[in-house]
């Protein structure tokens, strides 16, 4: 096993080596009378919306904010959101698939449900679970304008969730340069099908303009049973005794199947915005194979959402903003798994959940000098949730004993001040209450100083409040060796951030940042032994959802741009990642050290190759890990290469992409006991190749 002060003196001295040979390389070309044709925008001067709900350059909003371009999505090839967070600093991930497709944690964090995830501002987490269900296969990122990431809470604006940070999704519009109509047609490894198809336009005339997209995914998985066969981790998908009871073949599988519908239209002042999506897909490595079967089983989820939006000028120095929205999610009832041993063996188990609700919200914008602007508004939402239902055997369920509703009330006041030209203050705060667990407050502050158009400092304060889902406060269940129990008095998780950045950019095409945050987490909600109960011949140990957990994370994150006229440019960044919990342990599935480097070559104008390179640091397990009981998982460096070929016949563009260049084999940790649900760890997908098409017209 690798050390983690090899591991750290390796990829730091390679950073200075690359940072040392792109100064020298810039000083160099500063000395030539022509630079070329300048096509490079860095971060720092890319408009963003998500941090002040207006617009504003990177380097000027009140938050650490990283952007990916829609170029940068065509040039690198990603297909998945997923994808695209790998290359951000800050971000560790667990694939596994099964229910959430993979766990999420940014910045030490643990939990989908702790990061807000949005549509063109929308509210994209599943209300009953609370979840980021959109991490599958079923947004075209084709149709995406631009993705801005916050790093830190964000409750003072967005209220519920925006707790370790937000992924801000923008949709291209149907106007301008997003007028385009266009076909894509990708296939690959495991006979994975995609087709995607964009349809836009612009009806000067009657000033409505409109663009509607759709997504279709299909693949049969990678087989990692047998590309690990040597390894021993999923040796027991053949071997389970009294095989000939169930009603299938035993093997491995994970195909996925799913699809999203997307539309928005411009109507004047008016927006109107809306999906559906489609998620089927298999469980992957989730469970351990000697307690599930590891194929014919699924998890069907779907959701839809519409919005309507209207934007109005109420006077030279007054602006206004209202908008409705109606979404509903789902864990159909064709969810489940079918267990090879004990009781039920043969027998499929069933879930189902449901969430549905209606929001309004208003926001007004009141500018009331060049230097000076405050934003406030109101928000109100009536939601609808069923909780968890499973049982054995049938697919078909009873109508649930109890519907749960609640109510949010959200009112937000912020200012933003300049009071001197180099620099600007932004204070903020917003009060939420809810009809279960009353009220919550948190402020923010923010302070970006600028003494030239070289530097820029920032100094950023913010809380968040996480509230706790309808499953987390009612879903109970039993087995011959367990009981949950519902906690309907659950309260909401709190964080605390500080951080300092700051962005330096020397020369015109080198660009460097770094940052160090602390946050500080208390009353996490965690599942809890609170005792024993006989049942029968069984004794029960006894669990519930509690406000028990507390934990610090502290860290930093580096990063570098560099361009060479036309024909290249790199991005690269490291993280460093620390922190405990309340029983004094080291944060477990996360790694200490984590870099990302990304260089796009245009040799001819035509023709772009990207290489990916992401860098992970061992990572230890969680203490009930029986196989590595807080041990450390090997670290791993994963290429990855795109070609794009554009304006074929000015009508086509052609992709080849390749995932794991050098076909290594790596893992992600388990979460649990290597004996009990879970596996003690996750194999990850070897090479795989994709070619693409895309059609103009």
């Amino acid at each position: 096993m690798v050390s983690l002060n090899k591991i750290v003196f390796n990829v730091v001295f390679c950073l200075i080596l690359l940072l040392l040979g792109i100064i020298s390389i810039g000083y160099a070309l500063e000395d030539e009378d022509e630079l070329g044709e300048l096509l490079y925008v860095f971060e720092r001067d890319l408009p963003v919306v998500t941090a002040t709900l207006h617009a504003v350059k990177a380097s000027q909003a009140p938050a650490t904010i990283y952007v990916i371009t829609e170029e940068q999505i065509a040039n690198r090839g990603y297909q998945d959101l997923h994808e695209v967070l790998r290359d951000v600093p800050g971000f560790d991930f667990i694939f596994s698939d099964g229910w959430t497709a993979m766990r999420t944690f940014q910045r030490g964090i643990i939990g989908n449900n702790r990061m807000l995830l949005l549509i063109n501002g929308q509210k994209e987490n599943s209300i009953s679970a609370g979840s980021n269900l959109n991490w599958g296969h079923i947004y075209p990122l084709q149709d995406v304008k631009q993705i801005e990431l916050i790093s830190g809470p964000a409750s003072a604006l967005y209220g519920a969730d925006a707790y370790s940070g937000i992924v801000n999704v923008i949709t291209k519009s149907g106007l301008g340069t997003d007028q385009k109509n266009q076909l894509s047609i990708s296939y690959g490894s495991y006979d994975t099908r995609i087709a995607s198809v964009v349809l836009s336009n612009h009806l000067r005339a009657v000033g409505i303009s409109y663009r509607f997209s759709a997504r279709f995914y299909r693949t049969d998985g990678p087989d990692l049973a047998e590309d690990y066969k040597d390894s021993g981790i999923l040796n027991d998908v053949y071997n389970y005794a009294g095989t000939d009871t169930l009603p299938y073949d035993l093997g491995y599988s994970d195909p996925a199947n799913d699809y999203a519908l997307n539309a928005l239209v411009n109507i004047g002042d008016v927006t109107i915005g809306g999906y559906i999506w489609n998620r089927d897909e298999g469980v992957g490595t989730y469970y351990n194979p000697s307690k599930y079967v590891l194929n014919n089983n699924t998890i069907h989820l779907c959701a839809s959402q519409v919005y309507i939006t209207s934007r109005q000028t109420l006077s030279p120095k007054l602006e206004a903003v209202g908008t409705v929205s109606y979404r509903q999610d789902e864990m159909l009832n064709d969810s489940g798994f079918y267990y090879p041993t004990g009781d039920h063996i043969g027998e499929k188990k069933y879930y189902w959940r449901y969430g549905k609700g209606v929001k309004l919200e208003s926001q007004f914008t009141w500018t009331t000098s060049n230097k000076h602007r405050v934003l406030f508004g109101a928000m109100y939402e009536d939601m609808e949730t069923i909780p968890n239902q499973d049982q054995y055997g049938n697919m078909y369920f009873p109508e649930p004993e109890k519907i749960y509703n609640y109510q949010n009330y959200g009112f937000f006041l912020q200012g933003e001040l300049l009071p001197h030209r180099l620099f600007s203050i932004t204070l903020g705060s917003r009060y939420d209450y809810n009809s279960d667990y009353k009220g919550v407050l948190n402020p923010r502050m923010g302070i970006v100083f600028s003494p030239n158009s070289d530097w820029t400092f920032k100094g950023l304060y913010g809380t968040a409040y996480l509230a706790p889902t309808s499953n987390q406060m009612y879903y109970e269940f039993q087995s011959s060796s367990e009981k949950l129990i519902r906690n309907p008095d659950l309260t909401p998780e709190i964080i605390h951030t500080g951080e300092l950045s700051v962005g330096w950019q020397p020369l015109s095409f080198l660009y460097l940042e770094t940052n160090s945050y602390i946050n500080k987490l208390s009353e996490m909600i965690n599942r809890t032994v609170i005792g024993t109960e006989i049942s029968g011949q069984d004794t029960l140990t006894v669990k519930q959802e509690q406000n028990v957990e507390n934990m610090q994370t502290y860290g930093g994150e580096s990063k570098i741009e560099f361009f060479w006229k036309k024909y290249l440019s790199i991005q690269a960044n490291i993280s460093y990642l620390d922190g405990k919990n309340n029983d004094d342990e080291r944060l477990p599935d996360v790694a200490k050290i984590k870099s990302n480097i990304i260089a796009t070559i245009h040799p001819i104008k035509p023709l772009t190759l990207c290489f990916r390179m992401n860098f992970v640091g061992n990572r230890s397990t969680s203490l009930t890990n029986s196989e590595f009981e807080g041990e450390d998982i090997d670290g791993y460096n994963v290429i990855h290469f795109n070609a794009r070929y554009t304006k074929l016949f000015d009508l086509f563009d052609l992709g080849f992409r390749v995932n794991n260049l050098l076909d290594i084999e790596y893992y992600d940790p388990g979460d649990k006991g290597g004996s009990g649900a879970r596996p003690s760890k996750h194999p990850q997908e070897k090479r795989s190749i994709l070619f693409n098409i895309n059609y103009d017209f």
